[in-house]
């Protein structure tokens, strides 16, 4: 075996490693950690559903949803990402996945092929803080950037517009909140195809 081979068993190892840690362990304290900035080995995150093609619920209903994000999640595990199940509500609740170090470029073909409006990215900017970005999955096109989370008590009582992690009487609701002017917002001018 040779130093690049290796260096690339090293790294297979480690990203695999990180892959199950994410899988296994994470729930709401463990995902607002990472939000936050405090999981160093975390430098971006995908936020997405294979749910509700185009907004809608498919011809199939839960079953065909069901599949759909099983179908996601082996797409997941080739790419060797680590993930962990969520639940979002933007009008109808889906099942959603939180990705740990996916690519932008990634996310949104992953949008593109499950025919998804939007799905979110961020990107690590700092030690504690990321740039989240709700981006339209056909066009690139970033609608608006934040860097801020919500996990307050407001949140909690809030029924739609919401992610939320955990489960049972440990799940708590959390928000990105995008389109909302109260909030920090970051020249949305971008398009993201530039960047890729």
């Amino acid at each position: 075996m040779n130093i690049n081979e290796l260096r690339a068993l090293v790294k297979e190892t480690v990203n695999e490693r990180q892959r199950t840690l994410i899988e296994e362990s994470l729930d709401y304290t463990d995902i607002m950690n990472i939000l936050s900035g405090e999981r160093n080995a975390i430098n971006t995150i995908g936020i997405m559903t294979a749910q509700n093609p185009n907004g809608a619920p498919p011809p199939g209903g839960r079953a065909e949803n069901l599949q759909r994000n099983k179908d996601f999640i082996r797409d997941l595990r080739a790419e060797r990402l680590g993930f962990r199940h969520i639940i979002g509500k933007f009008g109808v609740e889906e099942d959603s996945l939180f990705i740990a170090n996916i690519s932008k470029s990634q996310i949104i073909e992953f949008g593109k092929k499950y025919q998804q409006d939007a799905v979110i990215f961020a990107q690590r900017i700092d030690d504690k803080s990321f740039d989240f970005q709700y981006i339209q999955s056909k066009s690139g096109q970033v609608m608006d950037n934040k860097t801020i989370v919500l996990p307050n008590e407001e949140i909690e009582s809030r029924t739609d517009f919401y992610s939320a992690a955990g489960k049972g009487r440990k799940q708590r609701k959390f928000v990105i909140p995008f389109f909302e002017p109260d909030y920090n917002t970051i020249d949305t001018t971008q398009n993201v195809e530039d960047e890729l």
